[in-house]
């Protein structure tokens, strides 16, 4: 239950009070507060940056759970004005996109292999320096990750902010769905990929490559990078022996 919520009666903003360590408990609570009529349609949520200090957690925490409600057509993000409850009157995503399936970690990296390699000659062609930034950003916040929690946080924001930068909706929607999924599943089921700082050091190594081909516009090479480092992720699952 989210506590210490406050809807004032001028701008219809609410304030959210409370600690968590997930992005599923804040999408749980905000969710549950939105079905029990708390936050009506219309209410503008704080920003990311308030909530996530509200819950003691990373943006890039806050930005997940944010994803899933949007997925859910729980809430929606306006450009310049903020991030509403949305009227349940209004008709939903069809139910392929709104629920998520379950899949193990490796039928999870499989997809992103597909879309993500996939992807790249669009986000080549189509991002512009604002969606080049954001990608930025994501890798900055997964070089600063000091838990493997934060890091995996950062780094579907880093993936997605480039799935975002196809402009192309049906991708974006997909990639939200296996982000979705893998909330479904859990996240730290393949945490052992990068408990390690030099684990982590080396996919940021990783990213910051991709992110160059892509400045480059070298879709040959930003999509090679890709798919070497996902199979390479497929390897280890293979050889570690863990369930997948």
């Amino acid at each position: 239950m989210i506590r210490a919520i406050h809807v004032t009666s001028q701008s219809n903003t609410i304030l959210v009070g409370g600690s968590r360590d997930s992005e599923r408990t804040i999408y749980r609570e905000i969710a549950s507060a939105i079905t029990r009529g708390e936050l009506s349609p219309g209410t503008r949520l704080p920003t990311e940056r308030a909530l996530a200090e509200s819950y003691g957690v990373s943006r890039n925490l806050v930005r997940l759970a944010l994803d899933q409600l949007e997925a859910d057509c729980k809430i929606e993000r306006k450009v310049g004005a903020g991030t509403f409850v949305t009227d349940p009157d209004v008709p939903e995503r069809p139910t392929w996109l709104r629920d998520a399936p379950d899949i193990s970690p490796m039928g999870a990296i499989e997809a992103r292999r597909v879309i993500e390699v996939g992807a790249v000659e669009l986000a080549v062609a189509r991002a512009t320096d604002e969606d080049l930034d954001r990608i930025e950003s994501g890798l900055r916040a997964m070089e600063a990750a000091e838990t493997a929690s934060a890091f995996r946080a950062a780094a579907f924001t880093f993936h997605l902010e480039f799935i975002r930068a196809t402009h192309n909706p049906l991708l974006v929607s997909m990639y939200e769905l296996l982000i979705a999924a893998r909330a479904k599943t859990g996240w730290n089921r393949l945490g052992y990929l990068v408990n390690t700082e030099e684990e982590r050091e080396r996919s940021c190594l990783q990213g910051r490559e991709f992110l160059e081909a892509l400045r480059n516009r070298d879709a040959t090479a930003a999509a090679r990078f890709r798919d070497q480092n996902l199979a390479a992720i497929l390897a280890r699952i293979t050889d570690s022996g863990r369930p997948t």
